[in-house]
């Protein structure tokens, strides 16, 4: 319960406020609320056995219970093994030169997940204040109980587990000069905890369910080595690269695959993004350009004495939920003109709908890593850090936004991206005049270097205009040191002294317009109901910092 009470006197303590609290009845707040209760249980095991430093065996066992389940469903049981073998202690091993050290390890492992509020698996009502609904007893109105959302309960829930699989190789070479690991991976995530719709006539909209299931597989390659050491040299490096192949292994029947962001509210369509088996999270759904991208004057008939584009026979038409405003320049009940995107009409049927929507991009890499270089020399020492992503498409949804006039005449002095100046224009400035162009040869001597389509059409929609390559790779940090020879520390009674200066995010080697391919700040915008991975959505880009330092150890 909350109370809460206003203009109290200063010198007021808690005690007297309650004590007067019934003078201040007008500006009284009492609330209370109770939310239901969040609780988890576990119990955990672990047995370790190692013979003749060779032989490697590890296994846990974990039980969690979770109130967020039914009492039927509380209880989830995750086991978890390893084995190693060290291979270089076997005598077959001796003879070979120059290996330390070679392991070979397997493992195996779940891990559950109940991620889920607890109000999930019985249904809540809540009391209704509206006199409509309640009933009147003794001459009084007596509260009457809704359900508290049109979100069914379901009390089959269960826990959500998540399955490890790996195999290892950890190795030494050159008296340590060259170290790595190799890892093999394959996980697995099934009974998927997940919001999905059910049909209305149940008198609900959606409910969680235990439905599909994910996977992911790849390698992980990690090496480190000593370059050259000497009496004023050290130079060592390391480097990561990791390949790694989600998938959607299947998902309940009759599940609504597709999602959106909404980032233009209205925009088409507003489910930008797709569950497909078979391929990963993070497929981006939409249109495709056609040719240039948008309609230039010999896609139609111009009749020179009504002023109007006819579309030639076999060009499509666009669908009348993409235009709003038709400028006067279109006969009938075609939608359009020179200078609105054109799309590639995949069923053939003559119009750009909602059916000629298809896989437009992938937000996934092929491959992610970084290395990093540490250079000592003498008293100077310079260390390097940076990371890549590679062939990972990014969704640009700022740059379509600035394709979007949300009204016909409020756009004008819009602050839009820079490459509303590449696009197509049906007007001109002259003599200090807007003067609308109305020929072909008119439209076509304006828009030679046009790149993108007029920003005049009303409706936001997704194509893939947005869709860039998200590769970089960025310097993430640089950083110059020296340290004080001990001989001039020692008469100051210091016993180590260096000064620094570091840049982080130095740098960033890429090709995407926006501001920073690195966009994954929110997984799941405008609260979407599944994750939105590679959406740059008004991204905030990393800041880039200088730091001037000192250490010192008396």
């Amino acid at each position: 319960m909350r109370i809460s009470g206003q203009k109290y006197p200063a010198n007021f303590t808690m005690d007297n406020a309650f004590a007067m609290i019934s003078q201040y009845g007008a500006n009284l707040v009492i609330s209370s609320g109770v939310s239901t209760p969040n609780r988890l249980q576990s119990y955990f095991g672990r047995a370790n056995y190692s013979l003749l430093d060779k032989y490697m065996f590890a296994a846990t066992f974990r039980a969690d219970g979770s109130s967020n389940f039914s009492p039927e469903h509380r209880w989830g049981y995750f086991p978890a093994g390893s084995i190693a073998w060290r291979i270089s202690q076997e005598s077959f091993m001796k003879s070979i030169k120059n290996l330390d050290d070679l392991k070979l390890r397997v493992s195996y492992g779940e891990v559950g997940n109940d991620a889920i509020s607890a109000d999930q698996w019985s249904q809540l009502w809540a009391a209704t204040s509206d006199t409509r609904w309640q009933y009147g007893l003794n001459k009084l109105l007596q509260p009457s109980y809704d359900l508290a959302s049109a979100q069914l309960a379901n009390r089959d829930l269960k826990w959500e587990t998540t399955i490890t699989r790996n195999i290892g190789l950890d190795f030494s070479l050159y008296n340590r000069r060259l170290t790595g690991t190799v890892d093999v991976y394959q996980n697995s995530t099934k009974d998927l905890l997940m919001l999905t719709d059910i049909p209305s006539i149940t008198g609900f909209t959606t409910s969680y369910a235990n439905i599909g299931q994910t996977s992911n597989k790849g390698v992980e390659i990690s090496l480190s080595g000593t370059i050259l050491r000497n009496k004023d040299w050290s130079i060592t490096a390391s480097a990561n690269i990791n390949f790694n192949r989600g998938n959607i292994d299947k998902l309940a029947d009759g599940m609504q695959s597709a999602y959106g962001t909404q980032f233009l509210q209205s925009g088409i369509p507003n489910a930008d993004y797709k569950l497909l088996v078979g391929k990963p999270v993070g497929i981006v759904m939409g249109y495709q350009r056609d040719g240039k991208g948008f309609y230039t004057p010999d896609d139609f008939d111009f009749n020179s004495t009504t002023g109007m584009y006819t579309l030639k026979t076999g060009v499509a038409d666009l669908s009348k939920a993409f235009v709003a405003y038709r400028a006067g320049l279109v006969p009938g009940s075609q939608q359009a003109y020179p200078g609105l995107p054109k799309f590639v009409d995949n069923v053939k049927d003559d119009v750009i709908d909602d059916k000629d929507m298809v896989e437009i991009g992938n937000t996934n890499p092929k491959s992610t890593g970084g290395f990093n270089l540490n250079v000592i020399y003498k008293s100077f020492d310079l260390g390097m850090y940076f990371n890549w992503s590679y062939g990972n498409d990014i969704y640009n949804a700022n740059k379509l936004a600035t394709l979007y006039n949300i009204n016909k005449g409020g756009g004008l002095y819009g602050n839009k991206l820079a490459i509303v100046k590449d696009s197509y224009t049906n007007y001109q400035i002259q003599s200090g005049n807007l003067v609308k162009l109305t020929t072909p040869d008119q439209l076509n001597a304006a828009n030679t270097n046009a790149t993108v389509p007029s920003t005049f059409l009303q409706q936001g929609y997704v194509s893939d205009i947005g869709i860039e390559d998200g590769s970089y790779l960025r310097l993430n940090t640089v950083t110059l040191g020296y340290t004080l020879p001990k001989q001039v520390l020692s008469k100051i009674k210091i016993s180590n002294m260096r000064i620094y200066g570091s840049i982080y995010n130095a740098f960033t080697l890429t090709g995407y317009s926006g501001l920073d391919p690195d966009v994954n700040t929110s997984q799941n915008v405008n609260s979407s109901r599944y994750p939105t991975p590679g959406l740059d959505w008004g991204t905030y880009p990393r800041a880039r910092q200088f730091v001037i330092g000192l250490n010192v150890t008396f």
